[in-house]
């Protein structure tokens, strides 16, 4: 049986998503703002996946966003998106010992940089690591944003007519 000890640091509550062999995987949150966890296994070697995962790119994106809008009295209470749309994957192979510890530290952004730095006694390979613009977020937001800007004139109008009805 092989024990993996995970440590990620510098990562935002809810910004990142742990995936091994595929699976997605609970981590706690510590009082230093680090995600820690463990994980058993019988294989000698596991897929480490961490990705940052915008709420835009659902499947459902246009209809929860209209929800949350009218929802959220026109948008006054609407979460707000990350507008830059800068999200990361890391992605590693890692070959398991009897216990191994490793630990990740979340970079500053950089365009195409690095995302993760990675420490660990055991033998792994990175497959990807890097950090990028989500263009099709991006696109997305302008569409949302164009999208609620119709519907306050529409509003606006509405009310508009409602009140000389009332008038006249």
């Amino acid at each position: 049986m092989n024990t993996l000890s995970l440590k990620i640091s510098g990562c935002p509550r809810g910004h990142a998503s742990v995936l091994i062999d595929g699976k997605k995987t609970k981590l706690k949150f510590n009082q230093y703002g680090n995600f820690e966890g463990t994980y058993t296994t019988d294989k000698s070697s596991i897929e480490l996946s961490v990705y940052k995962y915008l709420e835009i790119n659902g499947k459902l994106w246009f209809l929860m966003s209209l929800v949350f809008f009218f929802v959220g009295i026109l948008g006054i209470l609407d979460p707000w998106y990350d507008k830059s749309c800068i999200v990361f994957a890391y992605q590693v192979k890692i070959d398991l010992n009897e216990t191994c510890e490793v630990k990740l530290a979340l970079n500053r952004y950089s365009n195409n940089g690095r995302a993760f730095e990675i420490s660990t006694e055991c033998k792994y390979q990175e497959i990807t690591n890097v950090y990028y613009v989500d263009n099709k977020a991006k696109k997305r937001l302008k569409i949302m944003k164009f999208v609620k800007f119709v519907l306050w004139i529409l509003a606006v109008a509405l009310i508009v007519w409602i009140i000389a009805k009332r008038i006249g």
